[in-house]
């Protein structure tokens, strides 16, 4: 793992290079808030932009059959084809509801409540 030195002082050009590994998940750090992060494809490499302008690239993310899952510590976990199809403009959104048992509610980051159905895609920030 890396930092990258923007010489002229850019705090939101400066940001974390990882690489992939043999695990399971890219981890990125505890602080990195992901849940409204931009996701972007950069040949092989992802290029992972958070709302603060933090930077984080997974070099060769995309260089195997499957793309890796990407992990907070301690939170969230996207799996990979989700990443991928972020990073391809596939959507905005981090992935789609399947089942549901009993009454689920999702709520928003401005604290809007709506109910949950099957098909549903999650988006970002909730």
């Amino acid at each position: 793992m890396t930092r990258e030195h923007d010489p002229h002082g850019n705090t939101a050009a400066a940001g974390l290079v990882l690489s992939t590994g043999t695990g399971a998940a890219v981890s990125l750090p505890s602080d990195f808030a992901l849940a409204t992060a931009q996701f972007e494809r950069d040949g092989l490499d992802l290029v992972v932009v958070a709302k603060t302008g933090t930077r984080v690239v997974v070099k060769g993310y995309f260089a195997g059959a499957t793309p890796p899952d990407l992990a907070v510590a301690g939170g969230p976990v996207i799996a990979g084809d989700t990443v991928a199809g972020m990073a391809d403009g596939d959507g905005p959104y981090w992935g789609r509801l399947h089942s549901l048992q009993g009454g689920v509610d999702i709520v928003d980051m401005g604290g809007n409540v709506s109910a949950a159905t099957p098909g549903r895609p999650l988006l970002p920030g909730e």
